[in-house]
């Protein structure tokens, strides 16, 4: 880009094309700033742009998250008449989805007079990626209905939203479908292969991920990644390391992903010596044989999830177990010393991991300045050191936190359940069935942490408010409603709290079922009063 940049302001008459050109260069090579700079030298030289300029325009308004300059951008789209092009409209509806505008994305689809299947993938990847699984599933029908035929960007959609709702007979027909068209190279291909793997493990369907991963012919980084990071999510640590030792011995070189998920293992067994040495062995291996440190950011983030990230956050969920395994072990000092010497900014996740270790040390020098260095990158924690000022901070900015909700499927249909929810048709069952259980646990020496309400009321309604948390609402509501010996799936969008976290462990005992619950921070595979995280996550 350089070069072309000095050739660009070499030409005195610059035409249209030549404008587009060097727009498009930027917005493709993370340079979405230059784009935005160069489009507006376009319009001040008086060049109309047209739906050449427009598409990487609105890409770089994406990739910036500048909503309000997207918005304006979109409206000089309808001013030019250009709103009706099916190239343009599809970068409107990107745009949008990467700001998580859900809404203003599906209002632009419909008004779209032209569809193409691009269009389609588009709704459905966007969807996926703004948690909305279950629109990517209603989008899919219609596109049926509309007479168009997926390919394998929409494969892929669809997997990441099986893996999302834990949809396991969607994601195996799905799977069904890719081997009968084996034929299709464009549908054959390694990528589509591990998203499904990576569809399976998201399902804990792992004999199905791991007979996938063995019959692979060719096994990339992706693929090793993609199974390691589902055990280790799954809590079968000892099998992280021995897929681990395996890619070693077979030349596959580990990189962020990898360690990340291997450091996690070391974590659930509490094998300080062996994440050292697998640290080292990074250091020695990965890192050092970069050219240029930065080509981490080039790393696609494949884990057990089919989650994508960029690798400069790979590298802080790298230091964040890190910190987490250190802070584990008790090395609380040295865990500091970790985040004080990183070279990127620490996140908020890497401070939760110190926090997280000082509470279970009862460090407070340390958990205080974590708590302050958290507040000052996400205000939505529950990290307050006085509850009254950061309540007038957070009216006074006028924050929110997203709600907790939880939700389960039964025959087919999606139950989701918000703290303290009595919109359920069952409501009067389920809150009966929690006070049931309620009674049974403290006969078997259950005893609330009501430590975690941080609201200065009666113990007696911080218990309740405890038990007004939406897992446990989704949880008396499965019990109910399946019968005795069947597994229950719990999803959740925020972190179990450690009391929830102790009651489904007591009552997977007490009603002798197995309780599988995915929150924000891991797989729970909750049977016989025990938990495959270990009590830490």
């Amino acid at each position: 880009m350089p070069y072309a940049q000095h050739i660009f302001h070499q030409i005195v008459l610059k035409n249209s094309f030549l404008w587009n050109s060097m727009i498009r260069g930027y917005a493709c090579n993370n340079s979405p700033s230059k784009a935005l700079i160069l489009y507006r030298e376009m319009l001040h030289f008086g060049h109309k742009p047209d739906n050449f300029t427009y598409p990487f325009v609105l890409k770089a308004c994406g990739d910036l998250l500048l909503r309000e300059i997207g918005r304006k951008v979109h409206a000089l789209v309808v001013v030019g008449g250009l709103e009706e092009d099916v190239y343009v409209g599809n970068s409107i509806l990107s745009m949008y989805f990467t700001f998580g505008d859900v809404a203003a994305a599906r209002v632009m689809f419909d008004k779209m007079p032209v569809r193409d299947l691009t269009s389609w993938n588009t709704m459905m990847s966007g969807f996926v990626k703004n948690g909305e699984a279950r629109g990517a599933f209603e989008v899919f029908g219609d596109m049926r209905r509309d007479g168009f035929v997926g390919d394998g960007i929409t494969l892929l959609a669809l997997l990441s939203a099986c893996g999302d709702v834990m949809d396991l007979k969607a994601g195996r027909e799905i799977h069904g479908y890719v081997v009968r068209n084996g034929g299709n190279r464009r549908l054959c291909n390694g990528f589509l292969m591990n998203s499904i793997i990576c569809m399976y493990c998201n399902c804990e369907s792992m004999s199905f991920a791991r007979k996938l991963f063995e019959g692979l012919r060719v096994k990339d980084v992706v693929s090793w990644n993609s199974l390691i990071s589902g055990y280790e999510k799954c809590g079968d640590a000892f099998l992280v390391l021995e897929l681990f030792g395996r890619m070693v011995v077979v030349g596959a070189v580990p990189d962020e992903v990898t360690v990340t998920s291997v450091l996690g293992a070391c974590n659930q067994i509490s094998a300080l010596r062996l994440g050292a040495s697998v640290q080292s062995y990074v250091v020695k291996r990965v890192f050092d044989e970069m050219p240029e440190k930065i080509l981490a950011a080039c790393t696609v983030m494949v884990t057990g999830f089919g989650i994508h990230g960029r690798g400069r956050e790979a590298i802080s969920i790298f230091y964040e177990m890190l910190v987490d395994l250190l802070g584990r072990a008790g090395y609380l000092a040295e865990a500091y010393g970790v985040i004080e010497n990183m070279k990127l900014k620490p996140n908020e996740d890497v401070w939760t991991a110190l926090l997280s270790a000082c509470r279970l040390h009862r460090n407070v020098k340390l958990a205080v300045i974590s708590a302050q260095k958290l507040f000052e990158l996400n205000p939505d924690g529950r990290w307050w050191k006085d509850v009254e000022n950061v309540r007038a901070l957070v009216t006074k900015r006028r924050l929110r936190k997203p709600p907790s909700y939880s939700f389960v499927e039964l025959n087919k249909m999606v139950h989701q359940f918000f703290v303290g929810d009595t919109s359920h048709e069952q409501s009067d069952d389920i809150y009966a069935k929690l006070k049931d259980l309620n009674e049974q646990l403290k006969k078997a020496g259950y005893k609330p942490d009501t430590s975690l309400v941080l609201y200065d009321v009666e113990e007696e309604i911080k218990e309740k408010m405890l038990w007004d948390h939406s897992e446990r609402l989704a949880l008396a509501f499965a019990l109910i409603n399946t019968g005795p010996g069947t597994t229950i799936r719990i999803t959740k969008n925020l972190c179990v709290c450690g009391d929830c976290h102790t009651v489904i462990k007591m009552i997977s005992r007490l009603t002798n079922r197995e309780i599988i619950m995915r929150d924000i921070c891991r797989f729970h595979h909750f049977r016989d009063g025990l938990c495959s995280c270990g009590g830490y996550w």
